[in-house]
């Protein structure tokens, strides 16, 4: 299983599985561990989900991840943030496949193109070898 099928997998496993407690989970993590930090999809989903836990974990937010630089706390990551994350990096294995595609077939037109400049050149070339041998 390549790593797009992997992802596909656990991003397929979060759209069926909404509601069951990943998020009531995560919140245990965090009330067991109160130094902590919460990357969430966005401040307000976020500070949701800090409001109903006693421990309020620092929250960060996908747009903000520069202020995870120098921490050195665990970070519990929100399911819907990592549901976008990996959801987001399919799509961008999804383009450049296309656009290998894309190059690789103006590739081989460019290789194809130049192989038939140089077959007319060859048998140019031929031809004004003949008309030498012949004079």
């Amino acid at each position: 299983m390549n790593i797009l099928d992997k992802l596909r997998e656990i991003v397929a496993y979060y759209e069926a599985t909404r509601q069951v407690g990943h998020t009531t989970l995560m919140k245990m993590g965090i009330e067991n561990q109160p130094d902590s930090v919460l990357l969430a999809h966005n401040m307000d989903s976020g500070n949701r989900i800090v409001d109903r836990i006693k421990s309020k974990p620092k929250v960060v937010s996908l747009n903000s991840l520069h202020n995870l630089r120098g921490m050195k706390k665990p970070l519990a990551i929100d399911n819907g943030a990592l549901q976008f994350i990996l959801a987001e990096a399919v799509e961008e294995i999804h383009e450049l496949q296309r656009e290998n595609t894309r190059l690789t077939v103006r590739l081989r037109t460019l290789q194809c193109v130049e192989i038939d400049r140089l077959l007319r050149k060859t048998e140019d070339l031929k031809r004004e070898i003949q008309e030498l041998k012949s004079q």
